[in-house]
């Protein structure tokens, strides 16, 4: 990069060294990340795609060698023909939708089609927008992440001086609509792993498409969109009411939604049993059912041991399993919690703590197991009475539904 690029440019203070070199390492800008400054000197692991420090001059030397068919000055740094196979469409989710290029996303601003690329570190954003119709390059940096939507709004500022310049947009659907009952639900992004325990990230923040009106949807939880109505312009696209932003969706099993301007991601429908709320009401019953259990589960066993030397029965086994059980899912609830309140720790790598909810996630198994043997047993012998029959039931009924949990989260 430095031999190729940044030399050729004159990109003098950039860098992706880490860390910087000494002559860039005083002027490294300082981010932040909610209400708590971070330290200056931080890095990022992700290289080429985060790693590069750079100062606003140096990025419009590498915007104007974009513009001008990879030449700036007397230096090429690409081939003309390589710079516009660079901006040319590479993939598209959806025909109607904006694409990828080599390096760019594609972004469609008041009828011009614009190349930018953003870039969100853990306290950092910036945004390279080009709109090679106009010659015009456009950079912003800001030392804070999460930032929303603040390059667009100043990309609309300086492009669009009025909202007359926007396309028109239908806020009234059509004389006969298409129906949305196959369309509404939870959708999930599809950049998830859906094979390991990163499925936990984010796992009950989904987009819903609910149905407002006729030919009308509200659809919250989008990347590009706020919880907001959408209109349809024709079947299976939909424009926001109160933006430039569109929707298509993509009939079929499943069904899949795609952001207009958004075509790194997508998102497809949820089953029912994805859904997160019936996760939510599945955790809840489990835990009241695991605390409710867990106190009588270890006076029965405390009991029994100071009874002296009694003969084993399938109560005793199953009292004991059913207790270690309510036990061992408490902690591993705990532990679940703990990981999801910091779930970023498992971009970086698997933590002690993920070891240990896997560890105990297969103790799990083998407890609910025996639970269900021995109640079993129970039932077909009636050594107990019905009472405590059902409630051993009730554990290992809700005992395999919190398995079923963690084999759908692939902790299993």
């Amino acid at each position: 990069v430095e031999q190729h690029i940044l030399t050729p440019l004159a990109m003098t203070r950039s860098s992706f060294r880490q860390p910087l070199p000494l002559a860039l390492l005083a002027d490294q800008a300082r981010g932040s990340r909610g209400e708590a400054a971070s330290s200056g000197r931080t890095w990022y692991q992700a290289r080429p795609s985060g790693a590069l420090y750079a100062t606003a001059a140096d990025m419009a030397r590498f915007m104007l060698a974009h513009l001008q068919q990879g030449q700036l000055h007397d230096w090429h740094i690409l081939a003309p023909a390589t710079a516009l196979m660079m901006q040319h469409r590479q993939f598209s989710n959806h025909p109607q939708v904006s694409g990828l290029t080599y390096g760019f996303q594609e972004l469609q601003r008041g009828g011009r089609r614009i190349l930018w690329q953003r870039g969100d570190t853990l306290y950092f954003t910036a945004a390279v927008l080009l709109v090679p119709e106009l010659r015009t390059g456009i950079f912003v940096a800001y030392n804070r992440a999460g930032v929303g939507h603040a390059p667009l709004e100043l990309l609309d500022a300086i492009l669009f001086r009025s909202s007359d310049t926007y396309p028109a947009v239908s806020r009234i659907p059509p004389a006969r609509p298409s129906p949305t009952s196959d369309l509404t639900g939870m959708y999930r992004s599809t950049r998830s792993n859906e094979t390991g325990p990163e499925k936990l990230l984010k796992p009950f923040r989904p987009v819903r498409v609910r149905t407002h009106a006729p030919g009308v949807l509200r659809i919250s939880g989008l990347a590009m969109g706020g919880d907001t109505l959408w209109v349809e312009q024709v079947p299976l696209h939909y424009r926001a009411i109160d933006s430039q932003e569109y929707v298509i969706f993509r009939s079929g099993q499943p069904n899949y939604l795609f952001e207009g301007n958004m075509p790194a991601a997508g998102y497809y429908r949820l089953p029912w049993y994805g859904v997160p709320q019936l996760h939510a009401v599945i955790l809840g019953v489990c835990t009241l059912v695991f605390l409710a259990t867990l106190p009588g589960g270890l006076w029965r066993v405390w009991r029994h041991s100071r009874g002296g030397k009694t003969p084993v029965t399938p109560l005793r086994l199953v009292s004991l399993a059913s207790g270690v059980l309510s036990a061992c899912n408490l902690v591993l609830i705990i532990g679940l919690w703990v990981l999801m309140s910091d779930v970023l720790q498992l971009l970086f790598g698997e933590t002690h703590l993920l070891r240990l909810v896997t560890v105990l996630a297969w103790l799990s198994l083998l407890m609910v197991a025996l639970t269900t043997v021995f109640t079993l047993r129970l039932w077909s012998g009636r050594m107990a009475s019905v009472a405590s029959r059902r409630r051993l039931t009730t554990v290992a009924v809700a005992g395999w539904l919190f398995v079923w949990q963690l084999a759908y989260w692939q902790l299993l």
